[in-house]
């Protein structure tokens, strides 16, 4: 069985094989914004002054204003999060110490220490953001009711 965390959405746009969702903030289930709920305050946490939008590549995506609920393997959510955190600053502290040990006793070293540091986290996290490596092909599925 799979261990898949489901966040209830609204289906905005819907192409030949994409459709982009909208997730609604999480103000009635407290113990999903404490974190001790089914796992849908994760999304609502992340996007606290706005509504939330993805778009998800799907076979058959479902008709504008159907609700869906959108599902991700928390194995997957967990490495991409680790990756999207710990990548970045792991290429802060590389970029840093290599700046360091390059440039010796000069009197410019910490502001190029930290200017390479942030440069390289920075272009790690870009390429991350970028790139499909943290691609998590969520599931969506049809509700058969709406939710209120």
């Amino acid at each position: 069985m799979d261990d898949i965390v489901w966040q209830p959405a609204l289906v905005l746009e819907a192409g030949e094989d994409w459709v982009r969702v909208g997730f609604d903030r999480l103000e009635t289930c407290q113990a999903c914004l404490r974190g001790e709920g089914c796992g849908a305050g994760v999304f609502s946490r992340l996007f606290v002054a706005r509504r939330a939008t993805l778009m998800i590549w799907t076979g058959e995506p479902p008709a504008p204003g159907q609700r869906v609920r959108v599902g991700v393997k928390s194995s997957h959510l967990l490495l991409a999060s680790l990756m999207l955190y710990a990548a970045p600053l792991v290429a802060f502290m590389v970029g840093a110490l290599l700046a360091h040990l390059a440039l010796g006793d000069s009197p410019w070293r910490d502001p190029a220490v930290l200017v390479s540091g942030l440069a390289v986290g920075g272009s790690v996290l870009l390429s991350l953001r970028r790139g499909r490596g943290l691609a998590l092909n969520p599931r969506v599925e049809p509700l058969s009711c709406s939710v209120t």
